[in-house]
């Protein structure tokens, strides 16, 4: 079974939330924060250069983020502050697939807009575990077999997915 630990972080405005990744990951590695060198993908996702089998991803949404890290498995996290604004009118018909905006349309407004906010961010966490950031557009990404979504309770004002290679992972928040 994967184990994905998920940290919630809270980021003071004039904080670099790279410094607590630095932080963490040189946690798990036994290792100086400063030591840690890293590198990106063709999409520009960011892994260590040495890090072995340890992989990570972050969102962050205002002064709240989230890191997930586990090892072995491509993982990818998203997450989203809750704003009616940005989930009215059209945009879900050029976000999501068919089905899904017409799902969306279908729910009463206040499950509508926390149901955007779900699709959006399972979608994005399955982009950023592929390392293909947003270079494919929303609507045509949906986890294929041997991927494992899982929403994440942030409470009711943030949403997150957590997306990782692989079947029922163990998934821990911590912070």
């Amino acid at each position: 079974m994967t184990q994905v630990d998920v940290w919630r972080l809270y980021i003071d405005p004039g904080d670099d939330a790279r410094a607590l990744v630095r932080s963490v990951l040189a946690g798990y590695l036994d290792a100086k924060p400063e030591a840690l060198t890293f590198v990106h993908g063709v999409h520009g996702k960011p892994e260590l250069e040495s890090g072995g089998r340890l992989r990570f991803n972050l969102s962050c949404s205002g002064s709240f983020g989230l890191l997930a890290v586990t090892r072995g498995r491509e993982v990818g996290v998203d997450v989203e502050q809750i704003d009616p604004r940005r989930a009215v009118g059209p945009i879900a018909d050029r976000l999501f697939d068919a089905d899904e905006a017409a799902e969306l349309r279908s729910l009463p407004e206040a499950r509508r807009i926390r149901r955007f906010f779900e699709l959006w961010t399972q979608k994005e966490a399955y982009a950023k575990a592929l390392g293909v950031g947003l270079s494919v557009p929303l609507e045509r990404l949906r986890p294929t077999r041997g991927w494992s979504l899982v929403d994440l309770p942030l409470g009711p004002d943030h949403v997150g997915a957590l997306c990782v290679r692989g079947r029922r992972p163990r998934v821990r928040l911590l912070g």
